[in-house]
Order: C-alpha cells, then structure tokens, then sequence
C-alpha cells in the first residue's frame, strides 16, 4: 500500500513528527513517501494521506487522576463508562452499544461488535444500533483485572441488558452521555473537552507505557499501523524526548 505522510512545514517539531511517522510505516511495511503539503498535488491530497500538524491531545495525568477518582467516588453507575474508555480507548458509540454479553469477565476481554449513532430527520432524533464502520473496528480488547473486579460489581447491580442504562434499563443516546460527560467534568473542576478525548488519553499512556503501535492499533480498531502512528507520533516523541 502506498502512503503520502503530509506535513504542515513550519509549525514546530511536525517535521520531525512527519519523519518518525514514515520510518514508522516503512517498518510497518508500507510504502511510504513523504511531503511538505505544498508539495502535495490534488490526486495526494485526495488518497491515502497521512496529514500532520493537529496532534491528537490528551488529558494531563494529573487531570486523569482527578476523572478517574471523581467517576469512582460518585455513587453513579454510568460513570463506569468513562473508566473504561480511559483503560480500552473505545468510542463513545461502542460504549453505549455494549451489552453484557459483550463482556466475558472469564476470559477478560471486551468484545466490540455493534456501535450507536443518531440520525435526524423530520425535527427528531433517531438511534441507530448497527455493526462498526470497518472490518477493524470489530475487534476483542483486553480488560486489566481492576477494570474486571469494577464490571463485576457493575453487574451484579444492573437490572440491564446494557452496560450503560437508562433507569428503566434502556440503552443512554449519545447526546445523553455527552451532557453527562460534561457534568463530571463541571463538577470535578476540570475544563470542558470532547468525549474523544478519553480515547486519545488511552492511546497516549498506552504508548507511554511501552505498547507497541501493531497492537495499538488493533485495540483503537485503527484501519493499518500507519493511521495510528499518524495520530498519537507527537505522544512517542514527547515521550522519547523525557525518557
């Protein structure tokens, strides 16, 4: 496969990110070249480009650790959901599809098969449970024994086929969880962020920790190596530059 690395020349270190990003994909077997996007002809710029210079940002530890401990102090159920994308990296739409029989507490694994997303038309809103977007986004992901130990209470309490439920056991809409996600972050003094940025926190300190981007990759459900080390480049070479 053929991939373009464009960068935006001229802002800060997105050279050098573009860099580490094509020996990254060349070690990942692709055929990569690379390009300052003013070299960047409209067939490139329309195929499979890689394009740097927007680094995907994450939580500070710091704020990590307050998330995390506000989420586990509240006596609120759902909040369980947004621990478990910080440790699993998934999307918001998997996490509201996820029933427990998605969860094999046994094996420890997260099996990820379904997302939910709405559709507007008419002045309504609709929710649309369907499978994920790519053949990747199908995808097993492990569970640490804490995340396990946090499911299992969980679950002994949900009278739900969902993991994240309404009080009447109904699957939570997207803008639902959103407006939630908001309150947590209001009420433990954090700055309002995207949802999405749970996902990018997971991927940050997974490749902190050592990960390699193969694997990472399959758990993101990322569509090849290359896509993955496009996004979270920036989080390898802050992390190399204070080891």
């Amino acid at each position: 496969m053929k991939v373009s690395v464009v960068y935006w020349s001229g802002t800060g270190n997105t050279e050098a990110m573009a860099n580490a990003v094509l020996e990254g994909a060349k070690g990942a077997g692709a055929d990569a070249e690379l390009l300052p996007v003013s070299a960047a002809g409209a067939d490139v710029l329309e195929s499979d480009v890689m394009l740097l210079g927007c680094p995907a940002m994450a939580l500070e530890r710091r704020e990590q650790q307050a998330l995390e401990r506000f989420c586990l102090r509240a006596s609120r159920p759902n909040y369980i959901g947004i621990v478990l994308c910080l440790y699993t990296g998934i999307r918001l739409g998997e996490l509201l599809a996820l029933t427990w029989e998605d969860i094999d507490l046994t094996a420890r694994m997260l099996h990820i098969n379904k997302t939910v997303y709405t559709v507007t038309g008419g002045g309504r809103e609709e929710w649309v449970v369907d499978t994920p977007k790519t053949r990747t986004s199908r995808r097993s992901i492990p569970l640490s024994s804490p995340l396990c130990t946090l499911l299992l209470e969980r679950h002994g309490r949900s009278g739900s086929p969902y993991l994240i439920a309404t009080r009447s056991g109904g699957m939570v809409s997207p803008r639902s969880y959103q407006r939630t996600f908001a309150s947590i972050l209001r009420r433990a003094a954090l700055p309002p962020r995207n949802f999405h940025i749970l996902r990018h926190t997971f991927a940050t300190r997974a490749l902190e920790a050592g990960m390699d981007v193969r694997t990472l990759c399959e758990i993101l459900g990322h569509r090849n190596p290359t896509v993955t080390l496009g996004r979270y480049s920036h989080s390898m070479l802050q992390h190399k530059s204070e080891m």
